[in-house]
């Protein structure tokens, strides 16, 4: 699977559902990943089940040259693999976090961490109710801060809710922190 997403010529869309894939599908896909030419990838339910997949699996993502359209789906996801999108540059412009579980306060911060890192966002949607107060404080700080500016002219969603603005996006953010305390 992972020789076909990174040599196929004209594959630019994956979708990977509930997969739990093998060590060497990571390895092979964060080895060859920049040799693909996938623009639209959904991982939905994917697990990786060891840290070392979770690192090679966020090493892929930031390594394919022609992804533009992310969108990550569930809760299998590790601090490694937050960690290290955080490391590395992901040039994606759309990213899509739906029901994403960041497992502790640090995976929380190296995920805004990242966003903000990310040079070509501008589409931004965060769906569900998992995050945890890290998150929404962590990226509330970064924007407050200007340390946001890639996505303050893109589109903002929250839970399916199209926000205006990032003022809007991240009053979305603040009342849905107050409701749910």
């Amino acid at each position: 699977m992972a020789e076909i997403i990174c040599s196929a010529p004209s594959l630019q869309r994956v979708r990977l559902f509930n997969g739990s894939f093998h060590s060497n599908f990571y390895v092979l896909l964060a080895k060859k990943g920049n040799k693909s030419k996938v623009q639209t990838l959904m991982l939905l339910s994917l697990q990786c089940p060891t840290s070392a997949s979770s690192i090679n699996l966020a090493e892929a993502l930031c390594s394919m040259p022609k992804l533009t359209d992310l969108t990550l789906y569930g809760k299998g996801f590790q601090e490694e693999f937050f960690a290290t999108l955080n490391a590395k540059a992901l040039q994606v412009q759309t990213l899509r976090l739906w029901n994403v579980q960041c497992p502790t306060s640090a995976s929380s911060i190296n995920l805004v961490e990242a966003l903000c890192s990310m040079p070509n966002l501008t589409d931004l949607e965060l769906q569900g109710k998992d995050f945890q107060e890290e998150f929404f404080a962590t990226l509330n700080a970064k924007a407050l801060q200007g340390s946001f500016p890639q996505i303050s002219k893109g589109n903002f969603r929250f839970n399916s809710v199209p926000k205006a603005d990032i003022d809007s996006f991240l009053q979305a953010l603040n009342d849905y922190r107050s409701w749910s305390s």
